[in-house]
């Protein structure tokens, strides 16, 4: 049989037409920006954050783990993540960064689709335009941090939590569950998230009495999983029950002392 081509105009025509320019887009510029600053000190050469990262990650990839004998002072999502890269790739901190740009595509799609759940098609696209075209956003996805991955995790987590409310089961809360613990093992302050995310599935009519209980004990197992996994590491480790990372307060009074 004939394979139709389709013609620029009927291309344009598709449902998903604009979303696949804004991620076209959203690539396009983050494939400029790495070829732009790929050469520039800044972006070459770990530094403060990253550094620490950089250094932990080689650790894992050398199968030392983080290399700390004391409870996590940075969250370890972000460092097993990319010494799991750096294993497989040889150290190499380039095919991170592409990586990471590659998430920050995803992301504004799994924005788009979000914004869906509440918002037309038009605000939707706006949402997710904004954000593949937001500076800062491929700025942080050039440097060795945490932020492009965790968004991701919580988007997904969010997407999962809001379907529930439609399409409700144990796997789709457990992995939305998982999705936002892991995430908070990178940026410990997402827990404060979670029982804000089951507005949603207290709102689904599919959910009530025992039902809904059983969905709350799935997504609550799902979202203590890996900060379990790591009060446990911190508690063998310095033998002192430290549910993530141990700098809160420092992150407190850095942040809000007069000097």
């Amino acid at each position: 049989s004939d394979v139709k081509v389709l013609q620029p105009r009927q291309l344009a025509q598709l449902p998903h037409a604009p979303l696949f320019w804004i991620l076209l887009l959203a690539a396009s510029l983050r494939v400029a920006f790495f070829l732009q600053v790929r050469g520039e000190p800044t972006f070459t050469v770990p530094q403060w954050d990253e550094a620490v990262y950089d250094e932990m990650a080689r650790s894992v990839a050398r199968g030392h783990g983080i290399g700390l004998d004391k409870a996590y002072f940075f969250g370890p999502l972000y460092a097993y993540a990319l010494g799991l890269i750096y294993a497989v790739t040889g150290s190499c901190t380039t095919c991170a960064i592409l990586l990471q740009h590659v998430l920050g595509v995803l992301l504004a799609g799994l924005t788009y689709a979000l914004a869906r759940r509440w918002f037309g098609r038009a605000e939707s696209l706006l949402a997710a335009g904004l954000l593949a075209a937001a500076g800062a956003q491929v700025f942080f996805e050039g440097k060795l941090l945490m932020e492009v991955l965790v968004s991701v995790l919580l988007a997904g987590s969010l997407l999962l939590i809001t379907g529930a409310q439609s399409r409700p089961g144990p796997v789709r809360l457990l992995c939305a569950g998982l999705l936002l613990g892991l995430a908070a093992t990178g940026r410990p302050t997402l827990l404060m998230l979670a029982p804000l995310a089951l507005i949603p599935l207290l709102r689904s009519p599919a959910q009530s009495g025992r039902h809904l209980l059983v969905a709350l004990a799935v997504y609550a197992a799902g979202v203590v999983a890996a900060p379990a996994a790591t009060l446990v590491r911190n508690l063998v480790v310095e033998g002192t029950p430290v549910l993530i990372t141990s700098s809160g307060g420092f992150n407190f009074f850095a942040g809000n002392a007069r000097d």
